[in-house]
């Protein structure tokens, strides 16, 4: 009997992972969850497999059937990698190698592989355009763009995803870019929360709900593409810690500023035409409902 045709999403309980993998349920996909930690929270399926060892990576693939495989496993700290490159390469790069080796083996249709707009270079034209500058200047930028060449080089259909600052319910405050986590956790809870400079550093943020549906349309398949997923808006740090404060009716003074975070970009913005070109999508939720949702929901 042949195996039912399913989809492996990698880094399944991350904040990403979790969302996708309800979206995708919700719709009637058959899903194969993984991720490399044990979480008693695991569901539907769900089990611990380290894609950096290929053999247990392989044990996926012998008995299941996909259709395509969602690539969001990754390590998304910037300090880590900063700190220990090397954690970013086991991490980061051998997983893809040891995904493209076996969707190659086992003549899988599609991969989606989320990656970042860490990759392009600081003095890139904005908003930031797919065929513009690259040059990241973090380790971890270096290692997706590593991923997307070695992806592009590997004759696997693909479709390369460039998110911008991704936000929503159940994020964890950790990591650079959980500015909407930490200043909830701070509206919330009272946990010390610092704005950095002036606040004014402009950001492109996407709301989860948005995230999941391109990754749906970019699992199509057809030529292969990298887009930029995000909507295109620059909106400041002041504006956004604004609307969470009224969202919460949470009444301050101000919120405390710090100094200057040394060489933070002032303004990223990325252009999501392509994304509408290439599969259809365009993001649908405005940063001011997205924003105002994720407060109303937040524990």
């Amino acid at each position: 009997m042949p195996k039912a045709k399913s989809i492996l999403l990698t880094g399944s309980i991350g904040f990403i992972g979790k969302h996708m993998l309800h979206y995708l349920l919700d719709r009637g996909y058959l899903v194969r969850p993984t991720d490399k930690k044990a979480d008693p929270a695991m569901w539907s399926g769900a089990t611990w497999y380290d894609l950096q060892d290929l053999g247990r990576a392989e044990e996926l693939f012998e008995v299941n059937d996909f259709r395509c495989v969602i690539h969001l496993a990754a390590n998304s700290s910037l300090q880590r990698s900063i700190e220990d490159p090397v954690y970013d390469v086991k991490n980061n790069i051998i997983p893809m190698l040891n995904l493209i080796h076996l969707c190659r083996k086992y003549s899988v249709p599609r991969m989606v592989f989320s990656s970042t707009s860490a990759v392009y270079a600081t003095d890139a034209k904005v908003p930031y355009q797919e065929d513009g500058k690259v040059a990241p200047i973090s380790p971890y930028g270096v290692s997706k763009l590593a991923c997307e060449h070695y992806l592009a080089a590997s004759g696997v259909p693909y479709s390369i995803l460039r998110y911008g600052n991704v936000y929503g319910p159940g994020q964890r405050a950790v990591g650079e870019n959980a500015l909407v986590a930490r200043a909830l956790n701070h509206i919330v809870h009272g946990t010390p929360f610092v704005i950095n400079g002036d606040g004014e550093q402009v950001r492109d943020w996407i709301y989860i709900d948005d995230v999941c549906r391109a990754n749906e349309m970019a699992m199509a398949e057809g030529p292969s593409y990298v887009c930029n997923v995000s909507t295109g808006i620059g909106v400041s740090v002041n504006a956004i810690v604004s609307i969470l404060c009224k969202a919460r009716d949470y009444y301050v003074t101000k919120i405390e500023h710090g100094p200057a975070k040394s060489g933070e970009l002032r303004e990223v913005v990325l252009d999501p035409r392509r994304a509408y070109v290439a599969m259809g999508w365009r993001a649908q939720v405005p940063w001011t409902s997205g924003l105002e949702k994720t407060a109303s929901t937040w524990r």
